[in-house]
């Protein structure tokens, strides 16, 4: 366990040697991540249902209530 723990303290903390072999895999786990992810599930799923021209219009009236 101890083992382990010591692993992940390094991965974490990225202490290991550059251009070591740990550190190249380290590379390559973090490469495999962040191409692998499918996109959708990277996506905002807090989609504005209004139109370009619905927010257009509450955006000049909320000008137009401040004069």
């Amino acid at each position: 366990m101890n083992r382990i723990a010591g692993f992940l303290y390094r991965i974490f903390y990225w202490t290991y040697e550059r251009g070591s072999w740990q550190w190249d895999l380290c590379c390559l786990g973090f490469l495999l991540v962040i191409f692998l992810t499918p996109r959708d599930f990277l996506e905002s799923y807090a989609r504005n249902p209004l139109s370009p021209d619905q927010i257009r219009r509450l955006f000049i009236a909320s000008f137009t209530d401040l004069f």
